[in-house]
């Protein structure tokens, strides 16, 4: 075992944060490669006021990026990827700009308060935002959730 070796095949990935085609001015994108332990494969990178953010991966590789625009639990994008074998890739990101909400009803179609929603995906590596069970809401007085 080598302690502090350089990555063997390392990839430069890089590109621009969109919202509804203007670049977001702040936040975090989170990298998790698939295998390994989650630490040994946790990248991050600050998105700066132009929208632009790097990241250097270890390798190529299925990933799941995911764009925070704080750190306190501030989803609002997560992309699943392939990063190429190549020493750089050019990767832009277009955070969604929508939403779900709906009502949640029992049996008897009253509305339910207090109920957890969340989101998941099928299939594929899991959601970053779910590890810590960030993109969960949960019902209202009224059964809403959104």
């Amino acid at each position: 075992m080598v302690l502090g070796a350089p990555p063997k095949a390392p990839v430069r990935v890089f590109g621009t944060v969109t919202r509804a085609g203007e670049p977001v001015r702040s936040g975090t994108i989170l990298c998790v490669g698939e295998g390994g332990s989650l630490l040994s494969k946790l990248k991050m990178a600050r998105v700066r006021e132009s929208g632009e953010y790097e990241i250097k991966l270890d390798e190529p590789g299925a990933v799941v990026l995911s764009y925070q625009r704080d750190l306190a639990g501030g989803g609002a994008g997560e992309f699943h990827v392939t990063i190429p074998e190549a020493t750089e890739f050019h990767l832009d990101l277009d955070v969604p700009t929508g939403g779900l909400r709906g009502i949640v009803r029992g049996p008897d179609g009253a509305p339910l308060a207090g109920i957890p929603v969340s989101l998941l995906r099928a299939g594929g590596l899991s959601s970053i935002s779910a590890m810590d069970q960030g993109g969960n809401e949960t019902s209202d007085e009224s059964g809403r959730f959104e």
